[in-house]
């Protein structure tokens, strides 16, 4: 067997040595971007530590204090309304019960059975159906109040005024 005669460089020495001054100094400049990479990566696992530590030293302790604030003032519940609008709030109940009966009545021809037909069931507001009329009673401040149908709403409307106040 005889060997294939050997093959020239193609390139020159010239064209070599440059090829290899290239290729070294693109490894050094791969070399400091990952250099560079991993200080940016260190810088900001630190800023992450310093603010986990604004937030545990510096937020926890206001969290607790108002913590504690509120507990120890948490005795009694605030008072949201007043009784005179609690009041009035139960007399325009009436009033809004006494109007969808008299609309029902008048679609129906016939009262309620209850006043979730209305959709008043749950308002702390009782009816009975006596005879051809109704009675809505409510208790407002441990006195009871009572709608007669046929008496005048100007006492539950005029609650409207006092709650628009």
């Amino acid at each position: 067997m005889t060997q294939p005669p050997p093959k020239e460089p193609t390139q020159t020495r010239r064209e070599l040595a440059s090829e290899l001054v290239h290729s070294i100094m693109k490894d050094k400049s791969d070399q400091r971007d990952r250099e560079r990479g991993q200080a940016q990566a260190q810088d900001q696992g630190a800023k992450r530590g310093r603010m986990r530590r604004v937030l545990v030293f510096g937020l926890l302790p206001a969290f607790l204090l108002l913590l504690g604030w509120n507990l120890t003032r948490g005795s009694t519940p605030p008072q949201v309304f007043t009784p005179a609008e609690l009041d009035a709030g139960s007399r325009f109940k009436i009033f809004l019960a006494a109007q969808a009966l008299k609309a029902y009545r008048d679609s129906a021809g016939a009262w309620p059975v209850s006043l979730d037909a209305v959709g008043f069931g749950g308002e702390g507001l009782t009816y009975e159906v006596v005879d051809t009329t109704y009675v809505i009673h409510s208790t407002i401040g441990g006195a009871p109040v009572s709608y007669r149908s046929g008496d005048d709403l100007q006492f539950f409307r005029d609650a409207s005024q006092e709650l628009m106040r």
